[in-house]
């Protein structure tokens, strides 16, 4: 026999409550403040701050200039933000009791989890083409490989962050979650070299070693036409990590209540 809490969902139904998930998550992202804030304001007002310098706009690197380089840090950084925030409001949701709620009505709550990458997917592909037309706008220049290439990248390496955001949201019980991830991301978009590059001295090996440099190296090369072998091993590796941390969380999440 199939008991009552146990039985399958049929396909169409699952596929309609995941859109019907997905949809009302973005609508209430749009409402978010915080969110907006976070993700896309304030990457904007840092490119306003860094991008548009004198010293900054007349400098020039193969594939563009300084100004698109600022422009491509900060959609790494705001991708990073979003994509973090959207799958770290799991932590939110088990605060609030949402969680339980959706496991009683959902046997599997993989599709839960599946909700909130698809969210941070599209949060911060929002987050990134808007700092791309802010960037364009403003004076960014670049090649046409620039234009496609890099906003894609910076949009790929946020993975890496949703993975991050559903071990903290699988970790932590707190409405506050983002809130405590939030400075956290900032040092690194620093320690990274988003903020600003960092290309000589301790601190620029340090740096290679830190999640957000490999993205944003990676991102830029459309741009400063480098050797992609030390940013290409540094994602990977924090992706590996990133991916372990989020398996890890998230095991035996079928047979455990997640409260």
């Amino acid at each position: 026999m199939t008991d009552s809490t146990t039985r399958a969902v049929p396909p169409s139904t699952g596929r309609r409550q995941f859109a019907t998930w997905v949809r009302l998550d973005l609508r209430r992202a749009a409402r978010d403040g915080r969110f907006l804030a976070f993700s896309v304001a304030l990457p904007v007002l840092m490119f306003l701050v860094f991008g548009l310098r004198d010293d900054v706009v007349g400098y020039r690197y193969p594939g563009g200039n300084a100004t698109a380089y600022v422009m491509i840090s900060m959609a790494v950084f705001a991708a990073a933000m979003s994509a973090t925030a959207a799958a770290a409001r799991i932590a939110t949701e088990r605060w609030q009791g949402w969680v339980r709620q959706v496991q009683v009505l959902q046997p599997s709550l993989h599709r839960y989890v599946a909700v909130r990458i698809t969210v941070a997917a599209v949060q911060s592909l929002a987050a990134v083409v808007a700092m791309f037309v802010v960037g364009a706008a403003l004076g960014a220049r670049g090649d046409t490989s620039m234009w496609f290439l890099s906003p894609l990248i910076a949009w790929a390496s946020s993975a890496v962050f949703a993975a991050a955001g559903i071990a903290i949201g699988l970790r932590m019980r707190s409405q506050n979650a983002m809130q405590i991830a939030g400075p956290g991301l900032a040092l690194l978009a620093a320690a990274g070299g988003l903020f600003v590059p960092i290309d000589s001295g301790p601190f620029a090996v340090f740096s290679q070693f830190t999640p957000m440099y490999g993205m944003g190296a990676l991102a830029h090369l459309p741009l400063t036409h480098g050797d992609p072998t030390v940013p290409m091993i540094n994602t990977l590796g924090w992706a590996a990590i990133a991916a372990v941390a989020a398996l890890w969380s998230a095991r035996g999440l079928d047979s455990r209540a997640v409260v």
